[in-house]
């Protein structure tokens, strides 16, 4: 769950205030940074969300938040009662996906994993420049 920016001292722990010569670790750091909204981003998202006659894609270099903006959107969408079953999330850089380099693989997998509902389906695809000719797939 997203904390509040104020959390934040909370969540990596005290440190520099009583001695500015400590540093807070990389893993609570990354903790902290990755339970931080991204109110700024997510404003400009929101308005675009239902739109379904666009593909949304979020760029920037690398580790720069990406991936946390996508689970905050999907966390927002189970807030707002969507069911977690109609929002599809593949990390094409992950171990369990790592093998899927085609859009062919890629329309297997993710024909595998929608159930066949009228309801709409929330679909994102984190790394999706890893899949080889994926343009045509998305459209």
């Amino acid at each position: 769950m997203s904390k509040r920016i104020d959390d934040i001292d909370s969540l990596i722990g005290e440190y520099v205030e009583a001695d500015p010569t400590k540093f807070v670790s990389y893993s609570k750091y990354k903790e902290a940074m990755k339970n931080l909204p991204r109110e700024k981003y997510l404003s400009r998202i929101r308005p675009f969300i239902n739109d379904e006659g666009i593909i949304k894609v979020l760029t920037g270099v690398r580790r720069c938040g990406k991936s946390t903006i996508l689970e905050q959107i999907r966390e927002e969408l189970v807030s707002k009662g969507i069911p977690p079953k109609n929002i599809l999330h593949f990390n094409l850089d992950s171990k369990k996906y790592h093998k899927i380099v085609t859009s062919d693989q890629l329309e297997i997998l993710i024909d595998s994993e929608i159930q066949s509902s009228d309801e709409k389906i929330y679909l994102f695809i984190d790394e999706i420049q890893n899949v080889q000719g994926f343009e045509p797939l998305v459209n």
